[in-house]
C-alpha cells in the first residue's frame, strides 16, 4: 500500500481528543462565547446610543435636561448590562479553561494508554530517543490545552462579536456595510499567502528542538562521564548548534507572523478612508449620521475583533499540529496511513514451560541489515537449568526478548507448551515467562514496594514475602544499611543503591514472581563472587521443576548436568550437557573456557596445601575419587550428584598472568639491583619483548590451552565471622549503625540529627527556587543576554512599540475628527479630505511599526531565551555531582524547563512585553491627550482607576499563584510518565501497565483538581475585572453629558474627542490585557529557567583555577570519608590508600561496600568529608602529586585520566564521535587512525567495519542498538583514545565474554608496557630509570569483581564496609586465607592449620561459620535448609557481611562423620 500524503494541520486536530461525554464545557464556553460577543455588540449599540443623544443636542433638537436625562438612562443600561456581563464573563473564562482541563486529562491518558500498547520496534526507531520524544511530548499536550482554552474560547468570542457588529452595522446602514467588507476576500487571500510558510516552520522546529532535548538529556543522565571527560563546553556547543537551528527556523514563523499583524493593522484602519467618502455620499443623500456612526463603530468592532485574535493565531496554529502529532501517535499513524496491529488471544489454562524455538531469524528493527539470529532453535524444558553463553553481540539476548513477545521473528516459529507463541495473548505470556534483563531499574518508591513490583499485583504483597525474597537475593545485610528498612525510599531523590545490590533486588523481584518460565540476562555480572556463587546455588534450589534459562558469559557457574547452548555469529553451534562439551576440545565452548578464568594459577604454596577455588567447578569425571569433605548443598531433592562438590584446581598461569609477572620481575629488579647501562638495556630488552609478545597476542589471538591439577577441598575458615555475628547478637552496636557522624569544616557533625534538615543555604535556594520571579527582575535579564545586533533590535524594536501604542490615540483623535465632519454644514467631503489623508498617513506608519515592533521583539525574545538555554545547560553541567541526586534536578524534569518552560516565557518579550509597553504608552497618551481637551472630564474618568489597577493585580495574582501550583503537579506527573516509558522493556516484562497506568491516573487527577480550582478562581477575578470597565465607560458618558449640558465647559467636538481616546484606548486594553493569564503562566515557566540559569557555579570545586601539575601521581587518600548528602549515608570511612605511578591495583569487595565511590572521588566526581581540623603536619584527605585535591585545578587532572563506567553509555552521535568524545577538536588523537587503533585494543574494530557506516554508524538515542558487551567495547576505547596517564575503570569486564575480556585486560596491559617503555627511553638514558623523573608508565586503577583482573595487576585492595581491610598481591592475599579469599572461594569451605598449610577437617560444632552447632551427633528440631546467621542478625555497622552462607543443617554429609547440629539461638547453652 503506498503511503498517503500526510495531511496538514487543521481546527479538527484541535478536537482530536474531544468526546460527546466531555463535551459540556465546550458548549458551554460556545454560549458563553456567544454573549460575550453579545455584550461585545451591545456596547458598540449602547455607544452609538449615546452618541446619537449628544449630537442630537449639539444639533438643538434636544435641551440640555432632556440630553441629561436620556444619557442618564443609556448610562444606568449600561451598568446594568456590565453587571450581567460579570456572569458571561464567568462563564466564559470558567467554561474554556475547564474544557481545556478536560482535553488535558484526556490527553495525558490517551497517550499514556497509547505509548504502553506501542511494540518495541516503535519506541526503538524513535529518532530522537524516547526520553526526548517524551520532553516533546509534554510540550505539545501544554500547547494544544493553551490552545483549547483561551485561544480557543477568544477565537468563537471574536468570531460571535464580528458576526453580532457586522449584523448591526448592516442594520445601521448595509450599503456603507458592503463598502467596508469588499476588501475582505482579498484580505483573506493575502493572509493565506504569509501563512504557507507557518506550519513547515513548526515542525521543523520542533524537530530540531528534539533533537537540542536529546543532546542535554544524555549529558545529564551520563554527567559522570562529561565531567570525567571534560567534555562540558562539548554538550553545550552540540545544545547551542540545535537550538540555534531552531532558532532561524522560529524566525520564518515570527516573520509571517509579524506581516499578517501589519496587513490587518494597515487594512483596518485604511479601510475607514474608503468608508467615510462613501458615508458622506450617504449622508449628503439623506442617512443620518448616527446610522453612519453606528456603522462605523460596529464595522469598527468587528474589524478590531480580528485584529486582536491575529497574535492569538499563532497559539491556535502550534496547537493544531501539537494535536496533529499527538493524535497521529495515538491512532498509530506511520507515513501517512495507519498501522494495523495483529496480536494472539489464546489463553491457556496453565502453563507447563516447554519451550521450543524452530528455525527462528530476527533482526532489530534499527538495523534491519544485520541478522541478529540465523536459523536458530532451541529446546527448554522443566527440570533443566539451561545456560546460553557466546560472545558478546552473538544473539544471547535477543532470544529473551522474543520469548517476551517485544519483537516478532522475522522466520520460523516460537512454541510455549505446544502453542504458537504469536496466536498466545500477550499477558499470559508475560505472566508465565519473566525476564530479568542485565540492567536492572529502581522505581521511585519504597523499597518494599520496589520488591513487590515483581508480583503480578504489587499492592497485595506483605512485608514477610518481600523479606523472603531478600533472603534468597542475599539483600539481609542492604536490608540493615536502610534507615527505614524495607520501607525506605529508594531510586530518584531517595537511598541509591550499588549495581550489584540492584541486581540482586530484580533477583527478588523474580522470586515475588516464581514464574513457571525464568529468564535471567546477565544478573549476577555486577556480584562480587562469592554472592555469585550464593546466587547460583540458590536458584537450582528454588527452580526444580520449573523452566530456568540464564543468559551469561560466566561459565564457571555451569555444572555438569546443566544443558547449554553456545552461541556465535547469531547461530547457536554447540549444545548439549556441559560435561559432554567439556569433551569437544575444538568446539566454541573450549574456546570460552581457554580464557584466563579456566586457566589455572601458579602454584601459592606446597603441591600438599590443599587450595580454595578459583576457577570453574571441575567435572565429575575430572575430579576423580574423593576421600576429604566437599561442600555440600543438603537439598532435598533426591538428586545430590547433580550438585557437584566445588572444585579445588589451581591455574598453572595465564598469559595475562606471566605477563604481569615480566613487568614484576622488571619493576623489582630496578628496586634491587644497581644501575648500570647494562642494566638498563636488560630491562629496556625485556620490556621490549613483553610489548612484542603482547602484540602478537593482540593480533592472533591464538587458542590458549589449559592444563588442571587435582588439588584437595578443604572446609572454608569462616569460623571469626561467626564469632563476630555471634558477639553482635546482642546489639550493642546496632543502634549505632545508621549514622556515623562526620566532622566538617564549621566543626559540626555530618548525620546528626541537627544537620538532616539541611543548611540554611540549602532552605534558602529551595525557596528561591519555588518562589515565582518578579517581572520586573525577569525583563532585567533581557538585556545582558544579547548580542550588540540583537540589543540594536530590541531597541528599534520598543521605539517602534511607541509608534504603534501612539497610532491608537492618534486614530482615535483623527477618527473623531473625521466623524465630526459628518454633523458639520458646508461641503463634507472637502472639510474632511485633510483628515481622511491623515488617517491613510497614520495606517502606513502604524502597519509598518506593527511588523518591526512584532518581528524584532520576536527576534530578541528568542535570543534572550536560547542565551538562557545555553546559561542554564552550561551551569547545570558544571554543578557537582550530588546535585543530580535531587529528584526535581532529573533529566527529563530538566529539559521540560529548557524546551517547554523556553518556549512560554519566550512571549514575556515576545508577545507580552510588547502589548504591556503599548498599554502603558497608549494609556499615558489617551490621558495625556484627554487632558489637554477636558482635564475636568478625564480626572472623574479616572477616579475609578485605583479599582481597576486592584482587579488587574489581584486577576494576575491568582493566575500566577494556581499556574504555579498546576506546573508543580504536570511536573509530577511528567516524572511517572518518564518513569514507565524510559523503562519500558522492565515494565512489560514484569506486566506493571496496570500498576503504573493507575499510578498515572492518581497524578492526572490531582492534576485535574489544580486545574479545576484554577479555572475557577481565574474565571472569577477575570470577571470582575472586566466587569469594571463598563462602570468605567458610564461613568465617563455621564459625567461628559453633565459637563457639556449643566456646566456647559465643552464643546460637543471635544466630548467626541475625549470619549473616543478613553473608550477606544480602554478597549484596547482591555483586550491587550486578556492576556494576563498568559503572562501569569509565562511568569511562573520563567522561575524556573532563571533559577538553573543562576546556578552558583563559584563555590563548585570544579570552578577553581588550582595548580595545573604535569603529574598527578601519586595519588593519596589518608584519613578520607565520604557520606552521601541526599541520603546522609556514610560510604567510606576513614579510609587510607594510595596509587604510585606505573602502578596497577585492583579495588575488590563486597558489592556495594565503595569501591565505586573511590572511582568517584579520584575523578574528583565526589567531594571527600572534610576533617574538623587539619594541623600543619596532618596529611590531607587526598592528595595528588602531594598537592591538596582543593589545590588542584580538576579539569587538568582529568585530562590525565581515562574513565570506563560500570554500566556502559553511549551519547547519540557517530561511533567514532563516541570513541573521541572529549578530545580537543584539533587534537591529533581524533585521528581516524588512532580511533581505529584504540579499537582494535578494545576488541571492537571488526564488529565497527562490518557495520555498513563503519565509524560513521549512529548510535546512542534514535542510533542503532549495540548489546552490552559491544557498548562496554566502545566505552573502554573511548578511555583508551586519551591516551591517559591514569586509567580508571569500573567493571569494565563485566558485560564481556571471556574472550572479549582477555583482548581488553591484553590492551591494558600492553599500554602499561608501551608507556613504562616511552617513559624509560625519555628519561631512563640520563638519570637511570629508577630515579626517573618521568610519569612512571600507566597508572591503572580497576573496581572489579574479575579474578582475572585481579590476578593481572600488581596489587589487590580488599574494600569492606567502606575501610581497606587487606591489601596486597593477589598470592599473597590468597595466602593470608582472610576477607580476600573469602571473596573468591566462590563460596567454598575450607581450613587452615596452624602452620598455615590448609587440610581437610572432620566437620564439627565449630566449623560453621555464623553458629555455634550442638555436639556432634546432637538432635535438632530444624530439618529444613535456612539462610544461616543472615535474617535475624544485627550487624554492627552499616554493611553487614557480604553475603549469606547456607548452612548444611538438613542432612548429614556424606563426606564426614554422621551428625545432626542443633541451632543456636544466642547463648552458649546447648
Amino acid at each position: 500500500m503506498e503511503p498517503q500524503p500526510i495531511q496538514q494541520p487543521s481546527l479538527k486536530h484541535l478536537f482530536a481528543f474531544t468526546t460527546w461525554r466531555r463535551s459540556g464545557p465546550a458548549a458551554a464556553g460556545l454560549v458563553a462565547s456567544l454573549f460575550s460577543g453579545a455584550l461585545r455588540t451591545s456596547l458598540a449599540i449602547l455607544i452609538g446610543k449615546i452618541f446619537a443623544v449628544i449630537a442630537a443636542y449639539g444639533s438643538g433638537q434636544l435641551t440640555g435636561p432632556d440630553t441629561l436625562s436620556q444619557v442618564s438612562s443609556w448610562c444606568v443600561i449600561l451598568t446594568l448590562v456590565g453587571g450581567a456581563g460579570w456572569f458571561v464573563n464567568f462563564a466564559f473564562m470558567f467554561s474554556w479553561l475547564l474544557f481545556s482541563e478536560f482535553q488535558a486529562r484526556k490527553i495525558r491518558k490517551s497517550m499514556f494508554s497509547a505509548l504502553l500498547i506501542k511494540d518495541m520496534k516503535w519506541f526503538d526507531c524513535q529518532p530522537d530517543g524516547v526520553a526526548s520524544l517524551l520532553v516533546r511530548m509534554q510540550t505539545q499536550i501544554r500547547e494544544l490545552q493553551t490552545a483549547s482554552s483561551v485561544a480557543l474560547g477568544s477565537l468563537a468570542a471574536e468570531i460571535t462579536t464580528s458576526i453580532a457588529n457586522l449584523a448591526v452595522a448592516l442594520n445601521g446602514s448595509w450599503k456603507l456595510t458592503l463598502v467596508l467588507l469588499a476588501t475582505v476576500p482579498i484580505s483573506v487571500v493575502v493572509l493565506g499567502l504569509l501563512s504557507r510558510s507557518l506550519k513547515i516552520a513548526m515542525q521543523a522546529q520542533k524537530e530540531e528542538l528534539s533533537r537540542a532535548s536529546k543532546y542535554a538529556i544524555s549529558a545529564i543522565a551520563a554527567i559522570d562521564l562529561v565531567k570525567a571527560f571534560n567534555a562540558t563546553d562539548h554538550e553545550s556547543w552540540q545544545y547551542l548548534q540545535a537550538i540555534r537551528r531552531s532558532m532561524e527556523k522560529y524566525l520564518v514563523q515570527a516573520r509571517a507572523a509579524a506581516l499578517q499583524a501589519g496587513y490587518v493593522k494597515f487594512w483596518i484602519d485604511a479601510m475607514f478612508v474608503v468608508g467615510f467618502y462613501y458615508g458622506v455620499v450617504l449622508v449628503n443623500d439623506g442617512l443620518s449620521p448616527g446610522n453612519v456612526m453606528t456603522t462605523f463603530y460596529a464595522a469598527l468592532a468587528a474589524l478590531q475583533a480580528i485584529e486582536a485574535f491575529v497574535p492569538m493565531y499563532m497559539a491556535l496554529a502550534r496547537g493544531m499540529s501539537a494535536g496533529q502529532a499527538l493524535s497521529s501517535i495515538t491512532q498509530d499513524i506511520q507515513d501517512g496511513r495507519k498501522v494495523q496491529r495483529m496480536g494472539g488471544g489464546h489463553r491457556p489454562t496453565g502453563c507447563f514451560g516447554y519451550i521450543e524455538v524452530k528455525d527462528v531469524s530476527f533482526a532489530y528493527p534499527s538495523n534491519t541489515s544485520d541478522i541478529v539470529l540465523n536459523n536458530c532453535s532451541f529446546f527448554f524444558q522443566p527440570d533443566q537449568l539451561c545456560f546460553i553463553v557466546g560472545r558478546s553481540g552473538s544473539g544471547k539476548s535477543t532470544l529473551g526478548n522474543l520469548l517476551m513477545k517485544f519483537y516478532q521473528p522475522l522466520g520460523g516459529d516460537i512454541f510455549i507448551d505446544g502453542y504458537a507463541l504469536k496466536t498466545l495473548d500477550t499477558t499470559w505470556v508475560r505472566h508465565n515467562v519473566t525476564l530479568i534483563q542485565q540492567t536492572s531499574v529502581l522505581f521511585k518508591d519504597t523499597f518494599h514496594m520496589n520488591v513487590a513490583m515483581g508480583s503480578r499485583n504489587p499492592t497485595q504483597v506483605s512485608k514477610a514475602e518481600v523479606k523472603a525474597a531478600c533472603e534468597t537475593a542475599l539483600l539481609q545485610s542492604t536490608l540493615a544499611t536502610l534507615p527505614q528498612g524495607v520501607d525506605t525510599r529508594v531510586g530518584a531523590g531517595g537511598h541509591d543503591l550499588s549495581g550489584g545490590q540492584k541486581q540482586r533486588l530484580a533477583l527478588a523481584r523474580a522470586k515475588i514472581r516464581d514464574p513457571q518460565v525464568l529468564i535471567l540476562d546477565e544478573v549476577t555480572s555486577g556480584l562480587d563472587i562469592v554472592s555469585r556463587g550464593l546466587i547460583m546455588d540458590a536458584i537450582r534450589h528454588w527452580r526444580p521443576g520449573k523452566t530456568t534459562i540464564i543468559v551469561t558469559h560466566e561459565v564457571a557457574q555451569i555444572k555438569d548436568h546443566d544443558f547449554v547452548y553456545v552461541m556465535d555469529g547469531g547461530q547457536v553451534v554447540q549444545s548439549g550437557l556441559r560435561k559432554d562439551l567439556d569433551k569437544q576440545k575444538d568446539g566454541m565452548f573450549a574456546a570460552l573456557l581457554a580464557s584466563p578464568a579456566m586457566e589455572y594459577d601458579s602454584d601459592l604454596g606446597d603441591e600438599s596445601d590443599a587450595m580454595i577455588n578459583f576457577s570453574r567447578p571441575r567435572s565429575t569425571a575430572s575430579q576423580g575419587n574423593r576421600t576429604v569433605s566437599k561442600y555440600f548443598w543438603p537439598f532435598n531433592t533426591g538428586d545430590d550428584d547433580r550438585y557437584p562438590s566445588r572444585g579445588t584446581t589451581v591455574a598453572v598461569g595465564s598469559p595475562a598472568m606471566r605477563a604481569r609477572q615480566l613487568l614484576n620481575q622488571s619493576r623489582r629488579a630496578e628496586e634491587t639491583e644497581p644501575r648500570t647501562p647494562q642494566g638498563d638495556r636488560s630491562i629496556r630488552n625485556t620490556l621490549q619483548q613483553g610489548v612484542e609478545s603482547l602484540g602478537k597476542r593482540l593480533s592472533l589471538r591464538s587458542k590458549r590451552h589449559k592444563t588442571a591439577t587435582d588439588r584437595s577441598a578443604s572446609m572454608s575458615r569462616l569460623q571469626d565471622l561467626g564469632n563476630i555475628v555471634r558477639d553482635n547478637r546482642n546489639g550493642a552496636v546496632y543502634k549505632d549503625r545508621r549514622h556515623i557522624p562526620t566532622p566538617t569544616p564549621n566543626g559540626t557533625l555530618k548525620g546528626t540529627p541537627e544537620s538532616q534538615d539541611g543548611s540554611p543555604e540549602d532552605t534558602k535556594k529551595k525557596a528561591t527556587e519555588s518562589r515565582t520571579t518578579s517581572l520586573w527582575n525577569i525583563y532585567k535579564t533581557v538585556w545582558p543576554c544579547l548580542s550588540s545586533n540583537e540589543k540594536i533590535a530590541i531597541v528599534v524594536g520598543f521605539l517602534m512599540c511607541v509608534v504603534v501604542a501612539g497610532s491608537v490615540p492618534a486614530f482615535s483623535f483623527i477618527f473623531a475628527n473625521l466623524l465630526a465632519v459628518l454633523y458639520s454644514s458646508g461641503d463634507k467631503m472637502a472639510n474632511g479630505q485633510k483628515w481622511a489623508l491623515w488617517l491613510l498617513l497614520i495606517a502606513c506608519v502604524g502597519a509598518t511599526s506593527q511588523f518591526l515592533s512584532s518581528y524584532l521583539m520576536q527576534w530578541a525574545a528568542q535570543a534572550w531565551v536560547n542565551s538562557l538555554r545555553m546559561k542554564a545547560l552550561n551551569r547545570i553541567l558544571r554543578q557537582p555531582k550530588t546535585w543530580f541526586d535531587e529528584p526535581e534536578h532529573s533529566s527529563i524534569r530538566i529539559n521540560e524547563c529548557m524546551d517547554r518552560n523556553a518556549e512560554e516565557m519566550r512571549s514575556l518579550v515576545g508577545r507580552f512585553a510588547l502589548l504591556l509597553l503599548i498599554v502603558v504608552v497608549m494609556i499615558s497618551a489617551t490621558v495625556i491627550w484627554a487632558l489637554m481637551i477636558s482635564w475636568r472630564l478625564t480626572l472623574v474618568s479616572l477616579a475609578s482607576a485605583p479599582l481597576l489597577i486592584a482587579a488587574t493585580k489581584g486577576y494576575a495574582f491568582v493566575s500566577q499563584k494556581w499556574e504555579t501550583l498546576y506546573d508543580k503537579a504536570i511536573e509530577d506527573n511528567s516524572a511517572v510518565v518518564a518513569e514507565t516509558f524510559i523503562n519500558i522493556r522492565v515494565v512489560r516484562a514484569l506486566t506493571l501497565e496496570n500498576f503504573f497506568s493507575h499510578r498515572h491516573n492518581r497524578s492526572v487527577s490531582e492534576a485535574f483538581e489544580i486545574g479545576f480550582k484554577k479555572a475557577a478562581w481565574t474565571a472569577i477575578l477575570y470577571a470582575c475585572w472586566q466587569t469594571v470597565f463598563w462602570f468605567m465607560m458610564a461613568l465617563i458618558f455621564y459625567y461628559a453629558t453633565v459637563l457639556l449640558t449643566v456646566d456647559k465647559q465643552v464643546t460637543v467636538n471635544a466630548i467626541l474627542q475625549v470619549v473616543n481616546l478613553l473608550v477606544l484606548g480602554l478597549t484596547t486594553a482591555s483586550n491587550i490585557l486578556n492576556s494576563v493569564p498568559g503572562i501569569s503562566a509565562a511568569q511562573a515557566t520563567a522561575t524556573q529557567l532563571l533559577y538553573y540559569a543562576n546556578l552558583s557555579i563559584d563555590d563548585s570545586w570544579e570552578s577553581r583555577m588550582g595548580t595545573i601539575l604535569p603529574n598527578y601521581l601519586p595519588i593519596r587518600m589518608d584519613g578520607l570519608s565520604f557520606t552521601y548528602p541526599s541520603t546522609n549515608h556514610a560510604v567510606l570511612r576513614n579510609l587510607t590508600l594510595h596509587f604510585d605511578a606505573g602502578s596497577s591495583t585492583a579495588i575488590v569487595g563486597p558489592s556495594g561496600c565503595g569501591k565505586s565511590t573511590i572511582a568517584s572521588i579520584i575523578l574528583g566526581l565526589h567531594v571527600p568529608d572534610s576533617p574538623q581540623a587539619i594541623s600543619h603536619t596532618q596529611q590531607a584527605p587526598l592528595t595528588y602529586a602531594s598537592i591538596p585535591a582543593p589545590q588542584i585545578r580538576i579539569q587538568s587532572l582529568r585530562n590525565h585520566i581515562g574513565y570506563v563506567p560500570q554500566t556502559p553509555f553511549l551519547f547519540p552521535g557517530t561511533i567514532a564521535a563516541n570513541i573521541c568524545y572529549g578530545l580537543p577538536e584539533d587534537s591529533p588523537l581524533r585521528l581516524l587512525s588512532n580511533i581505529k587503533s584504540v579499537a582494535q585494543d578494545a576488541g571492537i574494530h571488526d564488529f565497527v567495519h562490518s557495520l555498513p557506516a563503519g565509524y560513521d554508524t549512529l548510535v546512542g538515542d534514535g542510533g542503532q542498538a549495540l548489546s552490552g558487551g559491544q557498548a562496554q567495547r566502545v566505552c573502554i576505547a573511548r578511555a583508551l583514545a586519551r591516551q591517559p596517564h591514569i586509567l580508571v575503570l569500573d567493571e569494565p569486564t563485566s558485560a564481556l565474554d571471556s574472550e572479549s575480556a582477555e583482548v581488553v585486560r591484553s590492551a591494558i596491559l600492553y599500554l602499561m608496557y608501551t608507556t613504562k617503555i616511552r617513559d624509560y627511553e625519555e628519561c631512563g638514558q640520563r638519570e637511570g630509570y629508577g630515579n626517573s623523573t618521568g610519569r612512571g608508565g600507566l597508572t591503572v586503577i580497576v573496581v572489579t569483581h574479575s579474578k582475572e583482573m585481579m590476578r593481572m595487576v600488581d596489587r589487590v585492595v580488599v574494600v569492606d564496609k567502606g575501610r581497606v581491610v587487606e591489601e596486597g598481591s593477589y598470592d599473597e592475599l590468597a595466602a593470608k586465607r582472610g576477607k580476600f579469599a573469602e571473596l573468591v572461594s566462590e563460596g567454598a569451605w575450607m581450613g587452615v592449620n596452624r602452620g598455615g598449610k590448609a587440610k581437610a577437617k572432620r566437620t564439627g560444632a565449630d566449623d560453621l561459620p555464623l553458629r555455634n552447632a550442638g555436639p556432634s551427633g546432637a538432635r535438632s528440631p530444624v530439618t529444613t535448609p535456612r539462610w544461616a546467621g543472615i535474617r535475624d542478625i544485627y550487624w554492627a555497622d552499616d554493611r553487614g557481611p557480604s553475603s549469606g552462607v547456607l548452612s548444611p543443617l538438613s542432612s548429614p554429609s556424606p563426606f564426614s562423620s554422621t551428625f545432626r547440629r542443633k541451632e543456636r539461638r544466642g547463648d552458649d547453652s546447648p
